[in-house]
């Protein structure tokens, strides 16, 4: 949770962060496809990027930061 809070701060007005506790809204869990906690996902233009990489904060910057568009879309 510190490196998700950072990552937020670390791109305030740039990127929205956002939590979400799958087991309460299973409707938006359903929609994005979550199976497995925590899923890390990159909405943008319309497309969902799953991260699959390491949990750190350097990392998650980088993917925010244009990484996604080497991940699969879907």
């Amino acid at each position: 949770a510190g490196t998700w809070d950072q990552l937020a701060t670390a791109l305030e007005g740039v990127v929205n962060v956002a939590k979400l506790d799958a087991t309460e809204h299973t409707a938006t869990a359903k929609r994005f496809g979550v199976r497995a906690f925590p899923t890390l996902l990159l909405l943008r233009r319309g497309s969902v990027y799953a991260y699959e990489g390491e949990r750190s904060l350097e990392k998650l910057l980088e993917f925010a930061s244009g990484g996604y568009a080497s991940a699969t879309a879907s």
